[in-house]
């Protein structure tokens, strides 16, 4: 039975860092982040993972570049379309 991929969230970008903090008494020395923009590209693995599925999520432009960067090839890329209200 294959996991139950997060979906994309539409609005923030799902890109999230954990940073070590050493001199923090009695509390977690490492805190989770995660990025507060507006998402505009939906990134799509191009592989499947080990169970088969093709994850995604929704980035920034910022995170997009960076996405590029470090991880080269691995994803494709689609504009969200923007919400007229």
């Amino acid at each position: 039975m294959a996991n139950r991929l997060i979906p994309p969230d539409l609005n923030r970008c799902q890109t999230e860092w954990t940073e070590y903090h050493p001199f923090i008494m009695g509390g977690n020395v490492n805190q989770k982040f995660r990025c507060e923009a507006k998402p505009t590209w939906l990134a799509t693995e191009k592989e499947p993972g080990k169970d088969g599925q093709h994850g995604s999520m929704t980035l920034c432009d910022e995170h997009r570049k960076i996405m590029e960067i470090e991880l080269p090839n691995f994803a494709t890329f689609e504009v969200l379309p923007k919400k007229t209200t």
